[in-house]
């Protein structure tokens, strides 16, 4: 009976990586080599550990010197082998391969001239490179200009637009690298944003019921849209394909996978009847899905938002006014100073200067007011896309004007942007705040004699240093002429 032991390596550090040259290894005279081996456990492969050999001592012969490169003169510094690496090994008995795997240098022994090394099966060598392993891990890359750096896989990023989660059921999202993947895919749950849901209501057309008022005094808006349980994307959250996710964590291993029922067969991944029908839910911690936001490099932390209110209700006479441009149709006390969080510093209590007459402020309203970082030039990133902003009005309203005029008025929330606001051409005459482009608005007709929550919708986009105000505004255009009215504002959330 025979014993060799075949070891494989890259000649020099020149060589292709996986240009590798066979070393036939010498043994000590009539080996005793002991094999431990183990067999799968069908219901913990997580626990599979592959067979082994018992320790080998090799002599510092000169096939064995030339494939360790006389690993034990300290005083070489390139090498081919390194011992922190696995080599390819196979060890045969009468050429019968009876353990396939990597060969590991264990210790020298300079004064008996051995090197005494181990080898390692390969059957469970998958379980033992993923075990110390993070999900996340999957979807970095290595920078091939510095290996300690790790870059996210942008192929799943993506916006979450409406069209994104139509597209996820269908033909697949759009990345933001402009292709389409199907490997993400937003599934209907209910994770508990509704107070009352039908069942029927999750798909309801908001626009049959605008404005509706539920058991809540709620009008319209989000609150409203999640009492009855209608689908909300923002309430929504991916779930990933489990065939492409194997695929990913075998390929980040460094293996490949050969499988009809996966679907998978090396670089293919191809549909199946039943196995890439199925998704895991991800997020599972959190209540909606968060986006990555930083104010400089090295700060990443998830968006969260922010939330802020009124602590005092402020009393207000309020012009309905049929002029879109009258200054007096602004809400102007809406005093939100009281920040109930905001972990990114979004929140920015100031006040809105918002006509001039020959650039002199003449009416200045308090109003909410969001302000994005700055540019500072390290890496700021801010969410893409827009943001969705639910802005909470609660309103007491008399029943008619002073004048004993019905009133039928649109409570109008817009947003407007520093920017847009500075670029008005004053000319010389009056000009307010709602001749500037606004970047969003959400109108809901008011109820007459009540005291109700108005919840309004609002998306911006996010611009480095950008200031927006909240601007709320009444007016009824069927009015013959502008009418006051006494209000009360509870509260803005």
């Amino acid at each position: 009976m025979k014993v060799r032991l075949v070891a494989y390596r890259r000649e020099n550090t020149g060589s292709d990586t996986y240009d590798l040259d066979q070393f036939e290894l010498d043994l000590q005279k009539d080996p005793n080599v002991v094999v431990n081996y183990n067999w799968l456990d069908l219901k913990d492969p997580s626990q599979r550990k592959s067979s082994f050999s018992q320790t080998l001592k090799l002599p510092f012969s000169n096939a064995n010197n030339k494939f360790f490169e006389n690993y034990f003169d300290v005083n070489l510094d390139t090498l081919v082998y390194n011992a922190k690496f696995k080599f390819p090994a196979v060890l045969y008995v009468d050429s019968i391969p009876q353990l396939k795997g990597f060969i590991q240098l264990k210790s020298i022994y300079l004064n008996a001239r051995l090197y005494e090394v181990v080898i390692f099966g390969d059957t469970a060598d998958f379980f033992t490179d993923i075990k110390d392993k993070q999900l996340k891990d999957t979807f970095t890359e290595t920078d091939i200009n510095n290996p300690d750096l790790n870059l996210q896989n942008l192929a799943y990023d993506h916006e979450l637009s409406l069209a994104n989660v139509l597209a996820s059921w269908t033909t697949g999202l759009t990345n933001i690298l402009g292709s389409t993947t199907n490997d993400v895919m937003y599934p209907i749950f209910d994770y508990g944003h509704t107070f009352n849901p039908y069942s029927t209501a999750m798909f309801w057309d908001p626009n049959d019921w605008s404005s509706d008022v539920n058991e809540l005094g709620q009008v319209n808006g989000v609150a409203a849209m999640n009492y009855y349980g209608l689908v909300k994307i923002g309430n929504l959250k991916p779930a990933f394909r489990i065939q492409r996710l194997f695929y990913l964590i075998a390929a980040k291993a460094g293996y490949t996978i050969k499988s009809t029922f996966l679907g998978i067969d090396g670089d293919t991944v191809t549909d199946t009847n039943f196995f890439s029908r199925i998704f895991m839910t991800l997020s599972t911690e959190n209540q909606k899905v968060q986006t990555i936001f930083n104010v400089s490099a090295g700060s990443e932390a998830p968006f969260i938002g922010f939330e802020a209110n009124m602590t005092v209700t402020q009393a207000e006479t309020i012009t309905i006014s049929n002029d879109l441009d009258v200054d007096s149709c602004f809400i102007e006390n809406v005093i939100v100073n009281n920040e109930v969080y905001d972990p990114n510093n979004l929140f920015f209590a100031t006040t809105l200067t918002a006509i001039a007459v020959m650039g002199a402020p003449a009416v200045t309203i308090n109003c909410p007011s969001i302000q994005f970082p700055a540019d500072t030039g390290v890496e700021t990133l801010l969410p893409t896309g827009t943001m969705q902003v639910e802005t909470t009005l609660e309103l007491t309203l008399p029943a008619q004007t002073n004048t004993s005029s019905n009133y039928n008025a649109q409570l109008t929330c817009r947003w407007y942007s520093q920017t847009e606001i500075d670029n008005l051409n004053w000319g010389g005459y009056a000009q307010n705040v709602t001749n500037a482009p606004y970047q969003s608005q959400d109108q809901i007709t008011v109820t007459p004699d009540s005291t109700l929550e108005y919840t309004f919708t609002n998306n911006i986009t996010p611009i480095p240093g950008e200031i927006y105000f909240c601007v709320f505004t009444l007016q009824d255009l069927s009015l013959g002429t502008g009418n006051t009215v006494a209000a009360t504002i509870q509260n803005c959330t």
